[in-house]
Order: C-alpha cells, then structure tokens, then sequence
C-alpha cells in the first residue's frame, strides 16, 4: 500500500484504521493525536506493550513525553514537538523508562496521517529498540576519545577520570564512577573519578572501610575472583549520605589474559540499581578500561626509563631537580645532600662498573632504612654520586657525621669480599630565593672540597663559586713556577714510640709558601697538582730536600732518624718511578732502610698486579713501605697479606672517634691485625691524652698528632733533635 492509498484508506475510519494497522506490525507503534493540546496517546500495539512491559491503559490519554525517561536530551523533545506541529515526518532517540523492567534506547520514526481536510489528525510513530546501536556507538566513541588522549601522551589518570565522566553522562549523570586498580592484586588505588570534595586518597579509605564492612565480598575482592555483574550493595553509612548515594555495585575488571585489574564501581544516587541492559553495557566498555590501564603501565615504564634511574631505582638528576624545584614553589626549603664513595672508581676498576652501582644500591638502602620520620627526596646525580633533597634545616656537622656511621663503619661484600669505604659528603640548603640548580651545584662544591680531604670527610658550602674557581685558576698559573723555582719545602713530623714516648722516626710533608698566593693548603694545591700532572715533580722536589737535610746530618755526625715520603698514587704508578726514586736516593748517599715510602691505600688497588711489582722492586733495593690513612679507602684485608708493607696507618678519622664503640672496636682490629702480619701499626691524628692512653693500652706501637708535635720546618726539627 502506497502512502497516498493508506490516507485516502484511512480517511474514512482514520483512528479504526491506524490500530488496525499497528496491530499488523511486531514492533512498537504509537499513536498520536496532533490536534490534542500535549499529543496525546490514542493507541499503543502490543509489541510496545511487551516491550515496556506495561498496560495499554497505562498509555491511553497519556501525553506523549509519558513514554520515554526525563533524563532524555531536553532539545531532542523539542525538536520532535516542533516537528509534529509542523506536520513532518519526524524521527528521534529517547530513552524509555519500563514498567519494573529495564530502559532502554528507542528510535522513533512518525508518519503523519491526514484527514479529509487534508489536515495532519494523527501521527503514526514506530519504535525500535536501538540500544545495542547505542552501546556499541558510545563505545567506539569512547574508544576514539581514549586512542586521542593516548597519542597527546595525556596521564593515565586524566584519560580513567574521563572514561568514568562519559560513562556517567551516557546514564544521565544518575550514577557516579570510579575505577579502583589493585597493586599486588591486593592495594585498592583510586585511578577514576572521585566526588567532590573528596581528595583521591581520602575516597580510597572510605572505599577500603566500606569494603571492610562486607567481609564476603572484600573476601572474594582479596582473591580477585569474579564478582556477580547483580552485586547489589546497600549504602547506608555517613560516607554514602556525604556523596549521595543509595548503594553500589562493584564490576570487575580483568585484561586480555583475564588478570584481575580491580573494580569498576556504580555509585546509585536514586534508583537502586542498574538493569541488566545497563550492566550488560558497563561489561561492554570494561575492554577499553583494560585497554587505557596496559597504556598506563606503559606510560609507567616509559617514565622510570626518562625519570628514574635503571640501576638504583631512584629519580635520575633530571627528574630529581624537577621534583625538588616543585617542592621549593610551594614554599618549602631544606638541605641538599651529596653522597659520594671516596672509593668509586677505585671499585669500578678492581671489579667492574655493576659492582660500584652495587655499593651506590647498598647506600641507597642503608639510607632508606635509617630515614625514620625525616623527608627527603633522593636521586642519582652522576655515575658515583647519590643527592638528598632533605627538609630539614642546615646542621652541624657532627650532625651528619653521626647520622651517617652506618653507611662507612659497617663494611660492604662485593663479590664475597668484605670491604670498607669512605664518603665524600657535600652539602648546601635549597629554598625560595635559591635556584635550585646553583643550590645542587653548590653543595658539588662542598662535594670537591671534601674529596679533597682524608677519610670520611664532610663539607658545607660557604664561598662563592667565583672565589672558588678563582683560586683554582691561580693556584695552576702558579704551580709551573713554583716547581721551577722549587718554592715546596718539606715539614716533618715526629713519629712517637707509644712504650717510650721517645722520636722514632719523621713523616714529610710538601709546605708551599707562593711569593704571589701567600702560604697555601696542601688540600688546595696537591689535587690540582695531581690533576694537571704536576705531582711528580712536587714528590721529588721534597724527596730530595730531605735527602739534603738528611746528608748535612750525616756530614755533621748527628743522629738520622727514619723519614716516611708520600708519593702520590699517580706517580707511585709512572712508568720508571722505582728507577728515578733508588737514583735519587744513591745520588745523596742514603742508606735505603732510612727512606719509607708511604703511599695512600687507595694506590694499591687501582692496579693489584702492578702495586705489588713496584713495591718488590722497591723492597729489593732496600726500600721499606708503608700504607697511609688505612680504613679509609678501598679497605680489602685480603690483599694486605700479600703486599710486602711494613706499616701500617691509622687515619685520624678512626682516632678521633676512638671512644665510640663501634669505631674503637675497628681500631682494636687494625692493630691486631698489624701484629699478625708483622707490621707496625701507626696512629695519626693524636691530640688528646685520652687518645693516647687508649691506643697505647690497644698495643699500638707508635703515633703522631699534634698531642705530641706538630710538622716542622727542618730547622725547627734540629733545634728539636739537639735538645733531646
């Protein structure tokens, strides 16, 4: 039947006619009248009847918006409205509240129907259940919006808080969203939309009491079993009166490899709970949720790779600063802390790269244990450095001296060997008003300056970088002359046999008094010294000036006395050391016995085979060796035994902390040691009376210190010698 047939057919009996017709059809037909003032119904067929699950008397004079929900776009009524009036063919998509059964998405399409007047009387609307249409079409949707987000790089976070708001307006905002995620398939983690006024944490814990109080279904939750889709939670509690809600629903959610991921939770604001259709739906788009949580892992990875650290598993410097720079904009201040192992390098050469990242680990965690309440934020800032960002204000130094024990006094294994290291600690305060770059390259001041220094050493940064750098650049500007004008003198220091206090020997130390810089630190000019590759000129300078002392003694007929040299490691290991050192020493006619060669501990390692091929060498030609600042460098006792020293040094550092159990045990240990491998065992750094008794009670053989004399100019040492 054509349309211009079926109107001149149902000018006759229009209304008798139409519901003949619609009875005809199995799928929904209404029938509206357009003269009456709110198109009322006139007729519903059966299968609309079926599909609401209503009477149809329920419908019969009832305006046309009665069918479908309130929650139905406001302007899709209009249109229609507007339509109908018009007399056009009309279309539309509401969605239909059922009578104790599911809503769902309908389609309407109205013909209008013309009386004899050739006036539009009635319209004939038929319905088809789209809903599936609509699911499927807000899926991909959503999936579109979240592939979008995905190739902007937006934050796994933004993109679940946006999934849980357009799910939430799908359903007309009568429900509220959130997205649970699991750690461990165990931790509840709020990653979705939260409710007003609530922070993400503070839901979390509502969320876990809530979950508390259902002890089966936080059970089953615990097990990451499947939870019935109909999982109806009645909400009663003052969390659910705060947000508003009858109860919820938890939906699980799993990935492709059926892993539970967490719950996809339903809020109910006033119906108490969601139909089967709904549900059904939520099931629909839980793959897209799983798809947005494998692009957050990955976005997880790829932040570790730019962010963190591979091998501590820490901030790297780049996200460090960022961190920290964050901190001072909201107005907080502290302590920047550089860490750094005096024998890093030493250690990377000896063993290997991963066996230096393995120490950095072993800091990393002694710190991490030790921190109790304190803040901090830490990071790697080079291959040897670790930095903390502390909160707390600038502190004495002892302050982080005794903080710090733990992390040198207690020794490190590597590779089954036990081993003993120093730290290098710089430090400056960060803040408002203090760029956070030049606070971090301030306390790398403080950081060079203590590396400088013997042993476990820490430094505060107080002088301007300019003042820093300058004195670097003269000091080398001055280095060549002074060697060429040989400005170093030697200072000796007595050595005291701790049985009878009596002088067993010297120690030689470089002095440099500069006509243009004025009287400077061995800590300032020795490192650049050996950085420019100057050093070895400096050790046979002083060398020889003590041979001259020595010689003019001899020559006078006065007592010679045993004088240790220092030779730095960097010289200790050029190519004709020995040779150049044995001629020296024949050139002023010295007996070899009264020389010792002293060398720092951390020389020995840097290469095992060729330290112990120098030192016989040097034995053989009558040369004793003694091994300075012991513990507080690259502390292996293996490799003690198998070196031909005869003395043994015990660094300040360990005296002075001598009444501290722990350290005091350490020396007691050294000393024994120095009696098994028959060596002497030699203090440095004695100052007090207390330090004395202590050691000479230990067994220790012999001490120098300020508690008996400081270094002295050789002429000094004369008058000295001459009054004994």
């Amino acid at each position: 039947m054509t349309p211009s047939q079926f109107n001149s057919f149902t000018e006759k009996n229009p209304l008798t006619a139409l519901i003949s017709f619609a009875d005809l059809h199995h799928t929904g037909v209404i029938i509206v009248n357009k003269f009456s003032e709110y198109l009322d119904i006139e007729y519903v067929n059966d299968a609309f009847i079926y599909e609401t699950n209503a009477h149809n008397e329920s419908f019969k004079g009832q305006p046309l918006h009665f069918i479908y929900s309130a929650y139905t776009d406001k302007l899709t009524i209009v249109q229609l409205y507007e339509q109908i009036k018009n007399g056009d063919p009309t279309q539309a998509k509401v969605y239909i509240d059922c009578h104790n059964s599911d809503g769902y998405w309908c389609e309407l399409s109205g013909h209008p129907i013309k009386n004899a007047a050739n006036e539009v009387q009635y319209y004939l609307i038929h319905t088809t259940n789209i809903t599936e249409y609509m699911h499927i079409h807000f899926t991909a949707e959503l999936e579109r919006v979240v592939y979008k987000y995905i190739e902007e790089e937006t934050a796994f976070h933004t993109i679940l808080e946006v999934i849980c708001k357009k799910v939430e307006h799908y359903y007309f905002n009568k429900i509220h969203c959130a997205i649970f995620l699991t750690q461990n398939q165990k931790n509840l983690i709020a990653i979705g939309n939260t409710p007003e006024g609530y922070s993400s944490n503070l839901f979390v814990d509502k969320m876990t009491k809530q979950l508390n109080e259902h002890e089966a279904l936080h059970s089953q939750y615990e097990k990451a079993c499947p939870l019935n889709v109909n999982t109806y939670i009645p909400c009663h509690s003052n969390f659910c009166q705060e947000i508003n809600v009858q109860g919820y629903s938890p939906i699980p959610l799993y990935n492709e490899h059926n892993d539970f991921l967490g719950l996809f939770y339903l809020f109910f604001k006033g119906q108490s709970q969601l139909y089967k259709n709904e549900l059904s739906f939520i099931q629909i788009i839980a793959p897209v949720i799983s798809f947005a949580y494998k692009y957050g892992e990955q976005q997880q990875t790829l932040r570790k790779l730019a962010y963190y650290d591979a091998s501590l598993d820490i901030p790297n410097a780049l996200y460090f600063t960022e961190q920290v720079k964050e901190r001072v904009a909201e107005g907080k201040s502290g302590t920047f802390i550089i860490i750094q192992p005096g024998e890093y390098s030493h250690i990377v050469d000896f063993y290997s790269r991963s066996a230096g990242d393995q120490v950095l680990r072993e800091i990393v965690s002694r710190l991490t244990q030790s921190a109790g309440e304190d803040a901090y934020f830490m990071g790697r800032l080079s291959t040897s450095a670790i930095i903390i960002a502390s909160e707390e204000s600038l502190k004495p130094l002892a302050h982080y001296e005794t903080t710090m024990e733990h992390l040198s006094l207690i020794p490190y294994f590597i590779k089954d060997r036990e081993v003993y290291i120093t730290l290098k600690v710089g430090i400056s305060r960060f803040g408002p008003g203090i760029d956070v770059d030049e606070g971090i390259r301030y306390a790398d001041i403080g950081l060079s300056k203590a590396r400088k220094e013997n042993g476990t050493s820490f430094h505060v940064f107080e002088e301007s970088p300019e003042d820093e750098l300058r004195l670097a650049i003269d000091v080398l500007s001055q280095l060549t002359k002074a060697i060429t004008l040989e400005q170093f003198t030697p200072h000796l220091q007595p050595k005291i046999d701790m049985t009878t206090g009596e002088i067993s020997g010297f120690e030689a130390l470089a002095r440099w008094i500069s006509p243009v810089l004025g009287s400077m630190s061995p800590a300032v000019f020795i490192p650049i010294a050996e950085d420019s590759g100057k050093i070895r000129e400096i050790d046979q300078i002083i060398l020889k000036k003590v041979l001259i002392w020595m010689r003019s003694r001899l020559t006078n007929g006065f007592k010679l006395y045993p004088v240790s040299v220092n030779v730095s490691p960097k010289h200790f290991y050029y190519h004709s050391f020995v040779e150049e050192f044995v001629g020296i020493v024949k050139e002023y006619e010295i007996d070899a016995s009264l020389i010792i060669v002293e060398v720092t501990e951390s020389a020995e390692l840097v290469d095992f085979q060729k330290a112990k091929e120098v030192m016989t060498n040097l034995k053989r030609h009558g040369f004793e060796c003694s091994i300075d600042d012991f513990g507080v460098g690259f502390s292996s006792l293996s490799y003690l035994q198998q070196l031909p020293f005869t003395e043994i040094k015990i660094d300040q550092s360990f005296i002075n902390l001598i009444h501290n159990t722990s350290m005091s045990a350490v020396v007691q240990t050294i000393i024994h040691l120095a009696n098994s491998l028959k060596m002497l065992a030699v203090a440095e750094g004695i100052e007090s009376m207390e330090q004395y008794e202590t050691l000479k009670s230990m067994g220790c053989h012999a001490g120098q210190g300020y508690y008996f004399y400081k270094p002295m100019p050789l002429h000094e040492v004369d008058t000295l010698l001459e009054n004994i």
